[in-house]
């Protein structure tokens, strides 16, 4: 899966919602911190992808400042937090305390990966824009 294809299968909510998706690769890397910062601040919902990369103790801006952000919005039920395991990895304490999605990974076969996403979407209008559940 590329970051690209997960975040087609996100543009149904830019559509059909009028809500704004953020990526983290869509940062000017000239004011990453800032920027970051203020999406963090603005979000309703984070996704958390979670990979062997991600959980890397060498990203030190992941564990000094996004987890520590992350940490404090979800103790606080400021917003909600959907971990998504891109492959089988361990995570550290810290991830693994945010809700999994599906209690799996994404997967590789394309029509499982398809009602993967459908799941992930639906799953985020209820508990967004229905405001079912946070």
């Amino acid at each position: 899966m590329t970051q690209s294809e997960f975040y087609d299968n996100l543009n149904i909510l830019k559509r059909d919602f009028n809500l704004d998706i953020f990526i983290d690769w869509d940062i000017d890397e000239n004011n990453w911190d800032r920027q970051l910062r203020e999406k963090f601040n603005e979000a309703d919902l984070i996704i958390v992808m979670n990979s062997n990369n991600y959980n890397n103790l060498d990203k030190k801006y992941i564990w000094e400042v996004e987890m520590p952000i992350i940490n404090s919005k979800y103790d606080n039920k400021e917003l909600s937090i959907l971990r998504i395991n891109i492959l089988d990895c361990v995570a550290s304490k810290d991830v693994n305390k945010l809700n999994d999605f599906k209690k799996g990974t994404i997967p590789n076969e394309i029509r499982q990966r398809a009602t993967f996403f459908k799941n992930l979407i639906k799953d985020i209008v209820q508990t967004k824009i229905a405001g079912y559940a946070k």
